[in-house]
């Protein structure tokens, strides 16, 4: 699970239509994912959104809005043509895209359009043209490549906040240990015995354990989700946390987070200026900062390292 890939599409609204996206049934969303060489796990639903736990990641789909969160050899830009296809159907447009990719940690094992950044870019503008791209961070470490492209002329500003932190590298090897399958059994889930569950209270969490290791979860909390996706074999450790809850403070997730893992090197991207991060974390240095716009919508993202070891 790891190349993390975040495809997100703004829809118009259909007024005949009040459910929107939400019409669509698991099936008909399989249909768009096969293109993408996803499967549905399982699914959660609240009054706001639908969730859903898949193969490789999350898919969030809100009545004008469709997320589509992968990692490993999946291809959700290739679900481009449904998801035109269900824009007609609906009579809902499309008004906006934004896609976002983390630097590649496996590389060979991509699938097109995916297999280079200069690749997803060309399919983007293909498809979406006139977009915005902005690449963050030292592209001879971790960094970050943002696409946001307005279809519409109505398409208004996204001014949703969301926090996503990665972590890479060698981690806290007890803290890894629960993501590997166990034939132990616990009456407190994965999500809990990690202390993971703890950093969005009242979330409705759904989760998975892959086998033999491996960990996603989905969370729901009104109008915002949390999904936190796990591959703990080392020396390649990649875990990403992303969340879009209102009212959550950063610097305590990014705090809890380091307590939990402890890793080499960690990420965090927010979007819509929804909290600040640590100025001073004990034993990391921030090695790449940027404080941006990406089509109006503000940016920051930083890269930072453990201090006392050369990575």
């Amino acid at each position: 699970m790891k190349d993390r890939k975040k495809f997100e599409i703004n829809f118009g609204k259909n007024a005949e239509n009040p459910l929107g996206l939400r019409k669509l049934t698991s099936e008909d969303w399989q249909e768009v994912l096969n293109l993408g060489h996803l499967l549905i796990l399982s699914e959660k639903k609240n009054d706001q959104f639908d969730s859903y736990l898949l193969s490789e990641s999350s898919l969030f789909v809100y009545p004008t809005k469709a997320i589509i969160k992968t990692c490993g050899i999946s291809s959700p830009l290739l679900c481009t043509p449904a998801l035109k296809e269900i824009s007609k159907n609906l009579n809902m447009p499309i008004e906006s895209i934004s896609f976002s990719r983390r630097s590649f940690i496996c590389p060979e094992g991509q699938c097109y359009p995916h297999r280079s950044i200069d690749e997803e870019e060309k399919f983007l503008r293909k498809h979406f043209p006139n977009g915005e791209t902005k690449q963050l961070g030292d592209e001879r470490s971790d960094h970050w490549f943002l696409y946001s492209a307005r279809v519409s002329e109505d398409a208004g500003v996204d001014d949703v906040p969301s926090f996503e932190m990665t972590m890479t590298g060698v981690m806290k090897e007890e803290a890894l240990k629960l993501f590997w399958k166990s034939e132990e059994n616990f009456e407190a889930t994965l999500s809990e015995r990690s202390g993971l569950a703890g950093l969005t209270p009242g979330a409705d969490i759904d989760e998975y354990a892959f086998t033999p290791c491996g960990f996603s979860y989905n969370g729901l909390k009104d109008n915002g989700f949390v999904t936190v996706h796990i591959t703990p074999e080392l020396p390649l450790c990649y875990i990403s946390f992303e969340t879009n809850i209102t009212g959550l403070d950063y610097q305590h997730l990014v705090r809890e987070l380091l307590a939990i893992f402890e890793p080499a090197h960690f990420t965090v991207l927010i979007l819509n200026n929804g909290g600040t991060t640590p100025q001073e974390i004990s034993n990391y240095k921030i090695t790449h900062k940027n404080n941006t716009t990406l089509n109006g919508m503000p940016v920051y993202f930083e890269r930072r390292k453990l201090a006392r070891k050369a990575f």
